[in-house]
């Protein structure tokens, strides 16, 4: 594989301690590979841990956070304009085995396969699995994990290689995703450009999630870029049904915020379903993401 020219692509917001430990796993892979990080205007100073690091790479530095699918696309046009012919896409709190990304590219050597991922655990001991494959319900209106990796129907953002021919083809990431939901999109419109989507299971990482300690804007996010997900891919046929089950979630979850506050719960519960409106109330203003600062960290 000299050939070849894998850049791993980074967006980082504040990683801290994750990046560390994902810069350790870069450090041990089997094939030679270029390292762009793309930063969100951290302000943990985990930019000068990568300076101070022997980790050779590329820093991208933004003057705000402008999400994910935003600086994935910078990263992915730097390795481009370095002649990158892979580019593999990898979340900061994500830590790699030694052969990982071996067998991912070595995945891509069949042209008909667009993207993959790796098996993806929680845990070192490999107890408990994070993603094996996606499902898709337009009824329901969710984008799941499941254990099925032969018919997986999205790869997660994750862990993601493509070959940058192929990346740039269907167009990148579609930035209207600022956290969430971009990689099931990436994958919706790779499967509609004829490619298949595999999840190598040689390849194996592990997910910390950071974004697990920022859960009002976590599900504030999640509820967005769901709703902008299934009104792009709904078909023009069930285009009522969006209507109408999206309106139904949003009535209910105003009726919920109601009744939270009116039953004395947390502040965390509170503020968790005042996201969820806030969310359904953007979505059907047409403002856009960027109107929601979280009153915690967003990771």
């Amino acid at each position: 594989m000299d050939e070849d020219n894998v850049w791993v692509v980074i967006v980082s917001y504040n990683s801290g301690e994750h990046l560390r430990s994902l810069c350790a796993s870069l450090q041990k892979q089997t094939i030679s590979h270029n390292v762009v990080i793309v930063d969100n205007a951290s302000t943990d100073k985990s930019l000068d841990f990568l300076k101070k690091s022997n980790l050779h790479c590329t820093i991208i530095t933004n003057e705000a956070n402008r999400g994910f699918a935003v600086g994935a696309n910078q990263g992915a046009s730097f390795a481009n304009g370095k002649d990158a012919t892979h580019i593999i896409f990898i979340n900061p709190d994500a830590v790699l085995t030694p052969d990982c990304m071996e067998h991912l590219v070595r995945s891509l050597d069949d042209g008909a396969v667009g993207a993959v991922s790796p098996v993806i655990y929680k845990d070192f001991a490999k107890e408990e699995l994070w993603f094996k494959g996606g499902e898709m319900d337009f009824w329901r209106h969710r984008v799941t994990h499941s254990e099925d990796e032969v018919r997986t129907r999205f790869l997660s953002g994750c862990i993601l290689a493509l070959r940058s021919d192929v990346f740039e083809k269907v167009g990148g990431f579609d930035e209207q995703f600022y956290l969430y939901y971009e990689d099931a999109d990436l994958s919706l419109r790779l499967r509609k450009n004829g490619y298949k989507l595999m999840v190598e299971p040689d390849a194996e990482a592990f997910h910390a999630e950071q974004s697990e300690d920022a859960s009002v804007a976590k599900t504030y996010f999640l509820t967005l870029s769901g709703l902008l997900f299934f009104d792009k891919h709904t078909h023009r046929g069930a285009c009522l049904w969006f209507v109408f089950f999206s309106r139904l979630r949003y009535i209910f979850s105003t009726l919920k915020k109601a009744w939270l506050h009116a039953r004395g719960a947390t502040v965390t519960q509170k503020e968790t379903q005042n996201s969820v409106v806030h969310a359904f109330e953007t979505f059907y203003e047409g403002q856009g993401h960027h109107n929601f600062i979280p009153h915690r960290k967003l990771r």
